[in-house]
């Protein structure tokens, strides 16, 4: 399928074709009911499946799933199958993939130590932003 020709909904996330086209494949997959929702001015529901690969919190061990679903979950884990894709199509080497890896841990790490060196908020702004 070529990805300049994709409408009315369609989607295709992956086309063994040109990087360009790679790339253009999965934004045209979230593009195309945008610019539909837009014209049309009418609601769209786009559904991103997720997986948690541990428990909700850190007093949940996550028993509930046996460890041959979590690694078939993690076989599909869209950043790895992404970032493999990437590296197989030239678009970036395995050590962009490793220094992008680092650099976003990184960031995470000083993004918590901030969020616990910093003052507890008052609780009068317990419930401001909060909308649902």
């Amino acid at each position: 399928i070529d990805p300049d020709r994709l409408q009315d909904g369609d989607i295709e996330l992956m086309c063994p074709c040109q990087h360009h086209r790679l790339l253009r494949g999965r934004r045209l997959a979230v593009a195309i009911p945008i610019e539909r929702a837009r014209k049309e001015n009418l609601p769209t529901f786009l559904e991103a499946r997720t997986y948690r690969f541990r428990g909700h919190s850190m007093s949940d061990p996550g028993q509930y799933r046996t460890k041959e679903e979590i690694e078939e979950y993690k076989k599909r884990d869209p950043i790895e199958t992404f970032g493999k894709e990437l590296v197989a199509e030239g678009i970036l080497k395995q050590s962009d993939i490793e220094l992008m890896d680092e650099a976003i841990k990184k960031e995470v790490q000083e993004a918590v130590e901030f969020a616990d060196a910093s003052p507890q908020p008052p609780i009068e702004v317990l419930y401001d932003n909060i909308y649902a």
